[in-house]
């Protein structure tokens, strides 16, 4: 099945399927790295938000082989989990003064988004874009937010500027550091305790926020990095994982052609084109206290 054909049938069904009355609607969005993809948004009439749901995954299971019925279940069980249960109050969002205090920030690629940031309010930091999210306070879906975009700060009245010192304060409120050593990672996923003696050749560290939704974006928290460099005595080497993480090294000399050629890998071979967030590590020096994208020499 083609897939233009895939998402009309999948609406179509969609609305033979639900007994209460629904509006069904297709969108289509540009996503992080310039990345287009379609969605489907069922809306319960009594109230005035409603799930997005993106459809490009279900149409990659169906050539996979997953049939219709399955993918349609699989929708209506997702629409269910994340379902509202009462009106949003809108004016939480129209109004700055209460809007402010739900900003939060996202780091995204700067070229690989440039369509994208033409709409979107940034702060550029290396060759990195900070852009915001208005976090939903919706209990049934905890990751649920809104992009930011130039629209809302026509609305809001305010600046790029203004949104990144709002995010600065909110996101680690609203989205704590979460951060373990790859060793305590490695032992959680896969239930295997490591001998008492044992010692990484190197020392890793993976950083998120506590949902683990765009959580590279920790490495600007304020003091983060520098309480980091100042309990390792170390520069910091920081590998852009994806979007979600970064693993943190304490290394005084870093490789960066070895580095790059392993992010690249990692980047081809095991992420999704939106959650890539760069194609090569940085460097945080506690001399400056600032986040390098070249390699840096402290004479």
């Amino acid at each position: 099945m083609e897939y233009q054909t895939f998402i009309k049938t999948v609406k179509t069904e969609l609305e033979q399927l639900f007994c209460a009355p629904v509006e069904i609607t297709l969108d289509h969005h540009l996503k992080n790295n310039s990345v287009e993809m379609d969605s489907i948004t069922i809306r319960n009439p009594k109230y005035n938000i409603a799930p997005t749901i993106y459809l490009n995954p279900y149409y990659a299971r169906h050539l996979d082989g997953v049939s219709m019925e399955d993918i349609l279940f699989d929708i209506r069980r997702t629409y269910e989990k994340s379902a509202p249960c009462r009106d949003f109050d809108v004016s939480k969002y129209t109004d700055y003064a209460q809007a402010k205090k739900s900003i939060c920030m996202r780091l995204i690629h700067y070229e690989r988004n440039r369509e994208l940031l033409r709409e979107t309010p940034h702060i550029r930091i290396e060759d990195l874009a900070v852009v915001f999210s208005y976090l939903l306070p919706m209990e049934s879906d905890t990751s649920a937010s809104i992009p930011v975009r130039r629209t809302h700060t026509m609305l809001w009245n305010v600046t790029a500027e203004q949104l990144f010192q709002q995010a600065i304060i909110n996101s680690p409120r609203l989205l704590p550091v979460q951060i373990h050593s790859m060793e305590d990672l490695l032992m959680k996923m896969t239930f295997t305790d490591f001998p008492k003696d044992f010692e990484s050749p190197i020392p890793m560290y993976v950083a998120s926020n506590a949902r683990n939704i765009y959580g590279a974006s920790v490495i600007l928290y304020p003091d983060f990095l520098d309480d980091l460099a100042e309990d390792f005595e170390s520069d910091l080497t920081i590998i852009p994982s994806s979007v979600h993480e970064v693993i943190i090294i304490p290394d005084q000399h870093p490789d960066p052609v070895t580095l790059t050629a392993m992010i690249q890998e990692v980047n081809e071979l095991e992420l999704t084109e939106t959650e890539i967030l760069s194609d090569h590590p940085y460097f945080y020096s506690r001399v400056d206290h600032k986040l390098h994208s070249e390699p840096y020499i402290v004479l």
